[in-house]
């Protein structure tokens, strides 16, 4: 996705992550410039996130404002101007607390917004700190929101949640509170992240929380579905498979055969109860291990398996791995929500040569196969069971965004034995 961040904010912290310091898109506008200068591009996975700066570096704030009112036209056509070029997918306008409709900046933001040519919906979010002062502001500022005509309030995020249940109760019923006043459709909570107290040096290096990242999801899957008011919790601890579904993310799970079709009915109904029950499973399971009902299985050629133990070295790896990844994705087909792939048994899958080691052939293996996957399907969350007794899992370690593990009995639990997501 084309993402545009506007930094509708006088302390400047998102542009200052992105690189962007001294004249904002405001001064270059009064200074006879296009504005482009105040814009900060960088890519981001497989997107682009572009970051907007507003106002300047040592120039008061109420300054600007003034200048803003008097440049409103030519602010105006600039701004319209970068949102026609670019043509992004999301705008994202990151307002100074309390902003209001009175304020120059905010209006000709509003009225580009409101500009059919550029066919913009609008989704407004607010974040509150859960405590009864500030449920009475927001309820208070929806209010001014609506007597301007502005009723796009639709998401409610307590942030800063401590995690003892008392203050969660708490957080949710401010939270209610405040949806059945302002309409809103949307409530989440984001616990007290100790990490965010401590910002990077640039936004590639920031960290995104698992709870942001399932807000973020939450709003792609249902924001504009017509179901009802819902909310997203604080994930559990407990569920790493919720978690990585949630996040949309790929796993690598140690576990044993006799466990393998239990772990993937635990996976299929995380995968329906979260995103309906029409979601696409997919299965990769050539030795039949896995009993999945509902469960799309994906045919290899006989070809593939014959090749696999042939392999001369890395490149040939790669390439097996690309064929495979591309057969799979293919047989899956493509789906407008989240789907899930299931590869049970890697070590039946991936290529065998006595040329290399074999270690360091599985290992580039799967990180070629995953890496594809996803680049053709961000939507595809890959869980790949490696059986224990294989003895070759560890090669796999770190491959996917999460490593997880299984106890040897019948009543197991599933934990986390590596993150890449905080």
């Amino acid at each position: 996705m084309k993402v545009l961040l506007v930094d509708n904010d006088f302390v400047s912290t998102s542009s200052s992550l992105a690189g962007l310091r001294g004249k904002g898109f405001i001064q270059l506008i009064k200074e006879g410039s296009d504005g482009r200068g105040a814009l900060a591009s960088l890519e981001i996975g497989l997107g682009s996130l572009d970051v907007l700066k507003l106002f300047s570096d040592g120039v008061p704030v109420e300054v600007e404002r003034e200048d803003a009112r008097s440049l409103r036209e030519k602010l105006l056509s600039s701004y319209k101007g970068i949102l026609k070029e670019r043509g992004y997918d999301f705008l994202v306008i990151d307002n100074d607390p309390a902003v209001t409709p009175l304020d120059p900046v905010f209006s000709f933001l509003m009225d580009a917004c409101s500009d059919q040519s550029l066919k913009s919906q609008t989704t407004g979010i607010m974040v509150m700190e859960p405590d009864e002062t500030n449920v009475k502001a927001i309820i208070r500022y929806a209010r001014v929101l609506r007597s301007y005509g502005l009723s796009c309030l639709d998401i409610v995020i307590a942030n800063k949640v401590e995690s003892d249940m008392e203050s969660v109760r708490k957080a949710f019923d401010f939270v209610h509170e405040v949806m059945e006043e302002t309409g809103a459709r949307l409530g989440a909570l984001v616990p007290f992240l100790e990490e965010l107290r401590r910002l990077p040096e640039s936004i590639e290096a920031l960290h995104i929380p698992t709870q942001v990242m399932e807000i973020g999801n939450a709003i792609m899957r249902r924001l504009h579905s017509s179901e009802g008011a819902f909310y997203v919790y604080i994930p559990d601890p407990n569920d790493p498979l919720r978690r990585v579904a949630l996040t949309l993310s790929s796993a690598m799970v140690k576990l044993y055969s006799f466990q393998f079709t239990d772990v993937a009915k635990r996976l299929i109904d995380v995968m329906r109860r979260e995103f309906g029950e029409e979601t696409r499973i997919c299965l990769l399971d050539p030795e039949g291990k896995v009993s999945a009902p509902g469960s799309r299985r994906i045919a290899l050629m006989p070809a593939y398996l014959s090749d696999r133990l042939k392999q001369k070295g890395i490149e040939d790896s790669v390439k097996m791995a690309r064929r495979l990844a591309q057969d799979t994705v293919s047989s899956c087909g493509r789906s407008s929500s989240p789907s899930l792939l299931i590869v049970s048994s890697t070590d039946s899958l991936e290529p065998v040569s006595t040329y290399s080691d074999q270690s360091l052939l599985s290992k580039e293996f799967w990180r070629e196969f995953l890496a594809h996957v996803r680049s053709s399907d961000q939507s595809m969350i890959v869980f790949l069971f490696c059986d224990v007794a294989s003895g070759h899992c560890d090669a796999l370690d770190g491959l996917a965004d999460f490593t997880l593990s299984t106890q040897p009995s019948e009543k197991f639990q599933i934990s986390v034995v590596h993150s890449r997501i905080p």
